[in-house]
């Protein structure tokens, strides 16, 4: 059996909350977790506030020994999300919620950036992160390192 550390976080409503994060913020954060096989689910979740002055640039790493799949999904505080671009070897994706984001599957998942659009000159937003897809019966660690 896998470490259960943020468990149940298995669908978007049960995603763990990782507090608030700024565009100020230099260091960001992280988080380390398991996925239990390739049927396990984690979702995570954080307030991301447009700080005027500073300059958004939502990045996301993926640490990973096993192929995995993330996703980031924005739900705009200001109204409806749009996507400007998805990273390389990423695909567009929509969250069972309804929001807008970017999907890939691999082991190389560093600076995993997804270009969002917010209406009106504030980007602040609740953002959205899934794992899934690990391998089968297999415990699979991951870090992810999150800024806004």
């Amino acid at each position: 059996m896998c470490d259960p550390v943020f468990e149940p976080n298995d669908t978007e409503a049960q995603a763990t909350p990782l507090g608030i994060i700024d565009d100020c913020d230099g260091n960001g954060s992280a988080f380390s977790a398991q996925l239990e096989g390739d049927g396990d689910v984690d979702w995570y979740t954080y307030s991301a506030s447009d700080v005027f002055g500073c300059v958004v640039d939502p990045t996301r790493d993926v640490i990973t020994p096993a192929p995995v799949r993330f996703c980031k999904f924005v739900d705009c505080a200001s109204g409806q999300a749009s996507i400007d671009g998805c990273p390389s070897g990423a695909s567009a994706a929509t969250s069972p919620g309804g929001y807008p984001g970017c999907c890939k599957y691999g082991t190389n998942l560093s600076n995993f950036d997804v270009a969002i659009d917010c209406p009106g000159s504030d980007d602040s937003a609740q953002i959205l992160m899934r794992i899934d897809s690990g391998p089968a019966g297999e415990c699979t660690s991951y870090t992810v390192n999150y800024h806004f």
